[in-house]
């Protein structure tokens, strides 16, 4: 929470040391696949390197809504993780 009202929503960089100790600790505790479930965490992974092994929820609802809608994705919104 401290990333996401104290760094995103404050316009403060991201204590990216934090987060990354945060997704130690979530892969130290068997989490395979991290989900990132709020919009200020996909700011987070558009802005930071943060590697694979996460689920951004803002992408997997644009790409639910672009298939609904009969569009077509792009390649690189096919495998979201």
């Amino acid at each position: 929470m401290q990333i996401i009202y104290k760094n995103v929503k404050a316009g403060v960089p991201v204590e990216m040391d934090r987060f990354k100790k945060i997704s130690k600790e979530l892969r130290d505790n068997g989490a395979q696949v991290i989900i990132l479930g709020c919009t200020e965490l996909s700011l987070v992974k558009r802005d930071y390197d943060i590697g694979s092994g996460y689920i951004d929820a803002l992408e997997v609802l644009a790409k639910v809504s672009v298939c609904e809608c009969g569009g077509k994705l792009k390649k690189e919104y096919i495998s979201l993780i």
